[in-house]
């Protein structure tokens, strides 16, 4: 209830009053550090508290909280390694959280990382994935992923879509982001202004 209001510190001073914590109690008090606007330091600082002094298996949609509370990069891979079962939730995350802070590469790395693991992607993880290719102009595995879109179904949902639009026009192959608009079965505006978009990066505003 007082997380819900923002009075972090009478939430703090009820946990702190529990003298045998269970997980619901630390949950609890992890993802109230995690909302918005209480740094990033914050959360990390209490699950690493966690690991030293219990034994306790922290939920799954708890770290994913504390994933996308991270700004400091340094934060991210130690939060990512308490996750017992990486879902493709947990994996999409920790992905996005690398790419919204510029690290592209690193994102990229995890992509590959995830197949590694066994995990296949989905029109989440896919389109985000397809994006560090786009920002690395990385056309060899954004062309691997395009593949796998297409053999998985994925390639006619708009986000996935668009996100091989974009990428082929940034890698310099208009032809192929041409190709990929005209197979969209039901083109919304999100995949126009892909198409947009890469006719503008190239100067063709009459094509635009």
């Amino acid at each position: 209830l007082y997380a819900s209001f923002g009075e972090l510190g009478d939430v703090e001073k009820l946990f702190r009053r529990i003298d045998d914590k269970d997980i619901v109690a630390w949950n609890s008090m992890i993802l109230a550090r995690a909302r918005p606007g209480r740094g990033s330091g914050c959360s990390m600082e209490l699950l690493q508290e966690l690991r030293r002094t219990t034994n306790l298996q922290i939920e799954g949609a708890t770290l994913v909280a504390v994933l996308k509370s991270c700004k400091n990069e340094s934060d991210l891979p130690a939060a990512f390694v308490d996750i017992v079962y990486k879902d493709d939730s947990s994996w999409s995350s920790i992905i996005g959280t690398y790419k919204q802070n510029g690290m592209e590469s690193k994102a990229l790395e995890l992509c590959k990382e995830m197949l590694a693991e066994g995990i296949n992607f989905t029109s989440y993880s896919l389109p985000l994935c397809i994006s560090a290719c786009s920002q690395l102009s990385a056309i060899y595995e954004g062309k691997q992923l395009h593949v796998f879109a297409i053999k998985s179904g994925y390639n006619c949902d708009v986000y996935v879509g668009s996100s091989i639009i974009d990428m082929y026009a940034k890698c310099g192959n208009m032809k192929e982001s041409e190709k990929v608009f005209d197979e969209q079965l039901e083109p919304n505006e999100v995949i126009f202004n892909a198409m947009i978009c890469g006719y503008a990066h190239h100067g063709k505003a009459q094509e635009a």
